[in-house]
């Protein structure tokens, strides 16, 4: 992990990443020109994410759109095209994601309570050639109180979302016939679209469980 400055802390002591819903000191109180004046965070977009999530959505799309003929005719809601509906939604979601979120070289540390408390306890022994931390962009704002979990909530609604777009795709597609599809068939695609949900979901409560709170 790349740290932006120079850092060096004493037994006992470690970086922690701060929550999402994290505020800082004078982020409602500066005025534009402070703002202009103040020091700049480096950050990117990466054009080649933008592009190849872009040529997914694509893909997914044409896939989709070559499936409602022959494919349908033959082997109804079991046609093979529709397990490209979850990636071509997932690829749109990378395409915003990419488009509205920049990219860091490093990670920043900020200022806080604790860390003012360490500088002390570090000038009081006489380590500052030892133990030091340099670098420091903004001053972490303390939360109090219990915020609501909008990460889980959008999570839960994306996934609620996906499997009601798959299933009203299919279903307005092939009014869920299963024409000439065998049972194997059927049961393999159903199966695939339950797999998919499921595993999703417990991906996804994983990752928001080891997000920083």
């Amino acid at each position: 992990m790349k740290i932006n400055g120079r850092v060096s802390l004493p037994s006992g002591w470690g970086l922690k990443v701060v929550p999402w819903r994290a505020t800082f000191e004078d982020d409602d109180e500066m005025s534009q020109a402070e703002k202009a004046g103040a020091v700049q965070i480096s950050q990117d977009y990466s054009i080649t994410k933008c592009a190849i999530a872009l040529g997914q959505t694509l893909y997914a799309i044409s896939t989709l759109y070559n499936t409602r003929d022959s494919q349908i005719q033959t082997f109804g809601y079991a046609a093979f095209g529709f397990t490209v509906i979850p990636y071509a939604f997932m690829s749109i979601l990378n395409l915003i994601g990419n488009l509205m979120c920049p990219e860091y070289p490093c990670m920043y540390v900020v200022e806080s309570d604790d860390l003012r408390r360490l500088r002390e306890i570090i000038a009081s022994e006489g380590k500052e050639s030892m133990f030091y931390v340099e670098g420091t962009v903004g001053k972490f704002r303390v939360i109090f109180g219990h915020e609501l979990d909008y990460p889980g909530m959008v999570y839960t609604f994306a996934l609620s979302a996906l499997l009601g777009i798959h299933i009203g795709l299919i279903g307005g597609l092939t009014n869920f016939q299963k024409e000439d599809s065998t049972y194997s068939q059927r049961i393999w695609a159903l199966t695939w679209l339950g797999l998919g949900a499921v595993v999703g979901l417990f991906l996804g409560v994983w990752a928001v469980g080891r997000r920083p709170r």
